[in-house]
């Protein structure tokens, strides 16, 4: 029952899938390590954007709408579908952090929060892969659940797999219980909202010498051979923040 809960995120969001992860590259293969794509993904943007302000435009079949911010060289946009109301799917082209993307993501919440028919039914955002082929900017999320997961007494690091249960029901928890996502629960609370992750999928594993991110890890005690979790198709359900949280 308690993963059937945890999961239902899941079952809402499996239209979404459909025209969601449509245009997305297949998970790799966990054998090797993920490389930045040598063409980047070709997305749809927003012609004759403004620097620093969210544009609001229909997707190209019209099915849904796309927010869309720019600042410099980076992009990020929420997309909604006219058929999973209250779903945003994020993505983006940015070298920045997730806290320099911030004030970004500020700009774009409440641009949607004020123009959208269906704000008032958010509740779940589609991440994606936590280290997408190609990412621009820092691996934040995926080195903080290998790190979540090297500290986890329920981790079996030799094996490379959850000691008593699902390696996805096991990221999910640590994602939550290690806040790999503190940028992401600052922005909601400024719009009284709490987040959490609700589900992940197709789970990747690899030896920590082979992450791209591998230094960091050593200056946390990573060893070289320890299989950890760093990639997964990742759903965050938005939910109202608690009145004693709303209030502060």
């Amino acid at each position: 029952m308690q993963q059937k809960k945890a999961c239902l995120e899941k079952r809402l969001l499996r239209s979404l899938l459909v025209v969601a992860l449509a245009g997305l590259s297949m998970l790799p293969a966990c054998s090797q390590a993920p490389k930045e794509s040598i063409a980047p993904d070709i997305q749809p943007q927003p012609p004759k954007q403004k620097t620093g302000q969210v544009s609001i435009i229909p997707d190209d079949y019209d099915t849904g709408t796309i927010y869309s911010i720019q600042n410099n060289d980076c992009t990020i946009e929420w997309i909604t579908h006219n058929t999973e109301v209250g779903v945003i799917k994020y993505w983006s082209q940015c070298s920045l952090s997730l806290a320099e993307q911030l004030p970004l993501l500020v700009q774009l919440c409440t641009t949607y929060v004020r123009k959208d028919k269906d704000a008032q039914a958010f509740r779940a955002l589609f991440w994606g892969r936590l280290l997408p082929d190609g990412l621009r900017g820092p691996p934040e999320l995926s080195m903080r659940l290998a790190l979540a997961a090297h500290a986890s007494p329920d981790w079996d690091a030799k094996q490379g797999r959850a000691k008593k249960r699902h390696d996805y029901e096991l990221a999910r928890e640590l994602g939550n219980s290690e806040m790999i996502y503190p940028e992401l629960k600052e922005l909601f609370e400024r719009f009284n909202k709490s987040i959490k992750i609700a589900c992940m999928e197709k789970v990747c594993i690899l030896k920590a010498k082979d992450l791209p991110f591998y230094e960091q890890l050593k200056q946390h005690g990573v060893k070289a051979e320890e299989k950890l979790p760093f990639d997964a198709m990742t759903w965050f359900a938005i939910q109202d923040a608690p009145q004693e949280e709303s209030s502060r």
